[in-house]
């Protein structure tokens, strides 16, 4: 009795085929919906708020090094308790802040809050200073960003929505016979790449997959086992190979929603 397809595993080949397409398609879709939904979230935040999400630590390192840069050893900047910080002089008087925070950052330092004047041990800026100081690079960092969401977001966020598609996938099939042939008509491999068996349907190495397997499934009193596995490069793909057919399958589908 010929083997049915589904003891070939090519059923089970295609079967997890079709499966994997449908199981990434789906996650994509729950990681699209779950991005756009974070996005709207985010653009609905103020700018206090939403600053940390929007820009990293490092990344406020970096402006306050290209900003305020230092040559304090173990200093990435100027920014940092005990700097020295020269508040800006009243009205009318000769001088300027150093470093420029309120210039650049548009941020005021309070003294006794933020800093203590003068030079001796215990002076500069303070812990919260450099806190205020940070959270102004931070602000600054985000706002044009936060600015982008809110404008995708009042526009609507696109969809990417798959309607339609292609899978290839190429693989090798191997016809081995399961009980030896009789002494005078063993199974010979002729130079025309055509297979003689007993009793067997002809199998052509340049027919298509799906018609060899029908021809073969046709032949009643021949046993045939089939491997089924992954393309390679190497040949043949099995030490007691009879037969090694190179071959593919294409599934098209298209998303019904």
């Amino acid at each position: 009795m010929a083997p049915a397809l589904n003891q070939v595993g090519f059923t089970d080949f295609v079967g997890q085929l079709l499966s994997e397409v449908f199981d990434s398609v789906i996650s994509a879709e729950i990681g699209q919906e779950q991005s756009r939904a974070e996005l709207v979230a985010t653009a609905a935040l103020d700018l206090a708020t939403a600053a940390p999400q929007l820009a990293t630590d490092a990344e406020v390192d970096t402006l306050l090094a290209q900003l305020f840069p230092t040559s304090s050893p173990g200093q990435t900047s100027a920014v940092f308790v005990g700097a020295l910080y020269q508040p800006p002089p009243p009205t009318g008087t000769a001088g300027a802040e150093a470093p420029a925070f309120a210039a650049l950052l548009g941020v005021t330092l309070v003294s006794g809050q933020d800093f203590h004047p003068g030079t001796g041990a215990g002076q500069g800026l303070t812990a919260a200073g450099v806190q205020k100081i940070r959270d102004a690079a931070r602000a600054q960092l985000a706002a044009p960003r936060l600015d982008a969401l809110r404008r995708i977001a009042e526009r609507g966020v696109p969809r990417v929505v798959v309607d339609a598609g292609q899978v290839s996938a190429t693989f090798t099939f191997q016809l081995e016979s399961t009980a030896p042939p009789p002494a005078a008509t063993p199974i010979t491999l002729f130079t025309t790449a055509r297979l003689a068996a007993p009793a067997a349907a002809d199998l052509r190495l340049d027919a298509p997959a799906s018609s060899t397997l029908a021809s073969l499934a046709a032949a009643p009193a021949t046993p045939f086992r089939f491997t089924l596995r992954p393309a390679s490069d190497q040949a043949p793909q099995a030490t007691k190979l009879t037969v090694n057919v190179y071959s593919a399958v294409q599934v098209s589908f298209r998303t019904v929603l």
